[in-house]
């Protein structure tokens, strides 16, 4: 049997920071980076026999839909699917994986950290460190950054693998070395050179990157509080 599993990182900036004292929350006073309040999920679900898994995601508020996703829609009967991802305490959501016997079902209400499971599919909340939150947008770019939960900060490097864009784990910058760091300091490089974050001061970082086309470009964003 074969697992597909997404990691991913969803956030929606809304306006509730409400969380319950007894779920295991993130935020920014215990880690010190510049993490939104709210929730590292896993979900895991026979995949049925209609061979499709999608989710809704809304408000957990009014129940509002913001968004519609389709994780699958293909032959993966008998698989199972995972799905790992960052959610915000006012945001809802479900996946349903769809079975003529009997749907897999799970509900996340992240305002309340309500959790349903239904026909096999479970859903819990585990350490943010299995979540990333993207640091800068920049789809061109050869190399993406992302923030990690009680970690620091991953680079990955973006190449083409039988004609599609691949992310590789370039290097890695942790906690400790933005906390220690003085403005001005390179805190990691790719082996190439041609890609490398710093620590501009202030809580306060870059990472600099190259385009498929041979240009550069820096993108700034706070990685500290």
């Amino acid at each position: 049997m074969k697992r597909i599993i997404l990691t991913l990182s969803f956030v929606l900036i809304l306006v509730i920071t409400i969380a319950p004292a007894s779920a295991k929350v993130i935020t920014p006073d215990q880690s010190k980076l510049p993490v939104p309040l709210g929730f590292c999920v896993r979900a895991t679900l026979p995949i049925g026999d209609m061979n499709f898994v999608d989710s809704l995601f809304g408000s957990s508020i009014w129940v509002t839909a913001l968004s519609y996703v389709v994780w699958i829609n293909g032959d993966a009967q008998g698989d199972t699917f995972e799905l790992t991802l960052f959610i915000n305490t006012d945001v809802a959501f479900d996946v349903a994986s769809y079975d003529s016997g009997g749907s897999p079902y799970v509900f996340f209400n992240g305002l309340n950290a309500d959790m349903s499971e239904f026909n096999g599919a479970n859903i819990q909340v585990v350490d943010g460190q299995y979540c990333s939150i993207q640091a800068y947008k920049d789809n061109a770019a050869l190399a993406q950054t992302y923030m990690v939960p009680n970690k620091g900060y991953d680079v990955y490097q973006i190449f083409q693998i039988d004609g599609r864009s691949q992310g590789i784990l370039s290097f890695t910058v942790t906690i400790d070395d933005i906390m220690n760091a003085k403005a001005g300091d390179v805190l990691g490089k790719n082996e190439a050179g041609n890609i490398y974050f710093t620590y501009l001061g202030g809580g306060t970082c870059a990472v600099t990157y190259p385009y498929p086309d041979g240009k550069t470009n820096t993108k700034s964003f706070t990685c500290w509080k």
